[in-house]
């Protein structure tokens, strides 16, 4: 992947900067994405850990507007991290108390 410059110069002019890095966040969000279609709490840890390597990685590369829009994404991983957890412990304590 890090040479499809070499095969497609009309689409891909320059060589990718971080290519597996690029790649290995992308896996991250498509096991992030099937997890969170189980309901799994982990998938929100994984999606800020996407959302951390996204922010370092387009800031790196001087794509500060999608790095931004990366920290909006990070906010929102939090607080789902935060809804689902809050949800997991009442329906628990409402487990407890039947």
């Amino acid at each position: 992947m890090s040479r499809i410059h070499t095969w497609l110069p009309s689409l891909f002019p320059l060589p990718a900067a971080y290519p597996y890095i690029d790649a290995f966040a992308t896996i991250m969000g498509f096991v992030a994405a099937a997890l969170m279609t189980h309901r799994k709490i982990e998938s929100w840890f994984l999606w800020i850990c996407v959302n951390v390597i996204c922010i370092w990685l387009y800031y790196a590369r001087n794509v500060k507007f999608v790095a931004v829009l990366y920290i909006f994404f990070l906010a929102l991983a939090v607080n789902g991290l935060i809804t689902w957890s809050k949800e997991l412990r009442r329906k628990a304590e409402s487990s407890d108390h039947s």
